[in-house]
């Protein structure tokens, strides 16, 4: 167990150092005082070096383990807003890159779609799928809503009385849920069988897709009896490319939330600072 516990934390540098300066602190003699101000320095040395978490760590150690070192814990309350400054400024950078990288990746793919108008919700295909009549079209129809949601129309060859279907390629396989027939969802009344899929319903079906975007998939329908097609390559790359826009979006969305967080932290931690520095003008 101790050798594992060392490996990790080889394996990341600010934690080792975090971890080493509180043993340190905690096996050396002195009083409290002396303990305490060790893991200071130790904490302003990984603030210097950019480590800005594992300072915290430190900083937030010195006030848990050595209440009466008065003085140290407030040089710590001090330092810990300006460290916490830097960590989110540098949390505000790299969330910004992901995000410009994201919204490049969104506007290629984007090309790549086509908006279907309609009365009730438009809706985005893939390029290929723009004229598709899924009423009389075999094989698996990828859909987005306007506001990123992934969804499946699986429509079967021929009369099955389809419930489902299947994926299978590279010796991989998966099995979408079964949907009973209700005359809506599972619709019999055109030239073939047709299945709607909800989002939540279709997302690991998505994934095998966009991981077996280049390779031969298999499409099996299952019914009273199973049909088994190749899924034609313009559908299996079309509906990649969608589930793939599908997800960026999402993580959009999450991003900017994460994006609002940070900045309204880097708000309140300069406040702090500003008036901590206050507090500690001489008069």
């Amino acid at each position: 167990m101790f050798n594992v516990v060392i490996k990790s934390l080889k394996n990341n540098s600010a934690l080792t150092a975090c971890a080493m300066a509180m043993f340190m602190a905690a096996c050396s003699g002195g009083g409290a005082a002396d303990k305490a101000k060790e893991l200071y320095n130790q904490a302003e040395q990984l603030d210097e070096a950019g480590e800005y978490q594992s300072a915290l760590a430190l900083l937030d150690s010195i006030d848990r383990a050595y209440p009466a070192a008065v003085d140290v814990r407030r040089e710590a309350m001090q330092l810990r807003p300006r460290v916490l400054e830097k960590l989110t400024v540098k949390q505000l950078e790299a969330a910004d890159s992901i995000a410009a990288v994201d919204a490049w990746h969104l506007d290629s793919l984007s090309k790549l779609t086509h908006r279907v108008a309609n009365p009730v919700e438009s809706y985005i295909v893939p390029s290929a799928e723009g004229h598709v009549n899924v009423s009389t079209t075999a094989g698996l129809h990828a859909r987005m809503a306007p506001d990123g949601r992934f969804y499946l129309i699986a429509s079967s060859p021929e009369h099955i009385s389809m419930t489902s279907f299947s994926l299978s390629s590279e010796g991989d396989a998966i099995q979408a849920p079964a949907v009973a027939y209700d005359g809506e969802r599972n619709d019999r009344s055109g030239a073939v069988d047709v299945i709607t899929y909800i989002e939540g319903e279709c997302q690991e079906v998505g994934e095998f897709i966009l991981n077996h975007r280049n390779a031969p998939v298999t499409v099996t329908y299952n019914g009273t009896r199973s049909v088994s097609r190749p899924l034609s390559d313009a559908q299996r790359k079309g509906m990649a490319d969608l589930f793939e826009t599908s997800k960026l979006i999402r993580a959009r969305k999450t991003q900017e939330l994460e994006k609002q967080r940070l900045e309204r932290m880097l708000q309140a931690v300069r406040s702090q600072i500003a008036r901590t520095t206050r507090d500690t003008i001489p008069e």
